[in-house]
């Protein structure tokens, strides 16, 4: 399969189609259900539970429009560098967490880009 830039975006992914996109494209991004478990320090754990050990350092508001009005929500944020084991092989990738908070509803997002840049000599 020839590897082309751009971003996948997939919802709460099975394993498979996981693996299929972490191993065979450049750059994704997967929504993740809380109950997901990924590997973290030699250990498999839900994002649930990374998402209470982290810490929240920065934040971003954002306007949605809803009917015709717009709406602002803050979001705080926070990323952790994890490796996605693929058939034996070790794939970097961010397990970036928002919270939204007002509510504090939790959204856990497999975020995987990876630059082939080439510059002049």
């Amino acid at each position: 399969m020839e590897k082309e830039a751009g971003c996948l975006i997939e919802e709460r992914t099975i394993a498979i189609l996981r693996n299929f996109f972490i191993s065979e494209t450049d750059q994704c991004i997967i929504r993740l259900k809380r109950n997901t478990k990924i590997p973290h320090k030699d250990q498999e754990i839900n994002v649930s539970l990374l998402g209470k050990r982290v810490e929240f350092e920065s934040s971003q508001r954002v306007a949605k429009i809803k009917k015709n009005k717009p709406v602002t929500k803050s979001y705080e944020l926070a990323a952790i560098r994890v490796m996605y084991g693929v058939k034996g092989k070790q794939h970097p990738v961010w397990l970036v967490i928002s919270r939204n908070i007002l509510p504090g509803g939790l959204c856990y997002l497999l975020s995987q880009k990876q630059s082939h840049r080439t510059y002049p000599k």
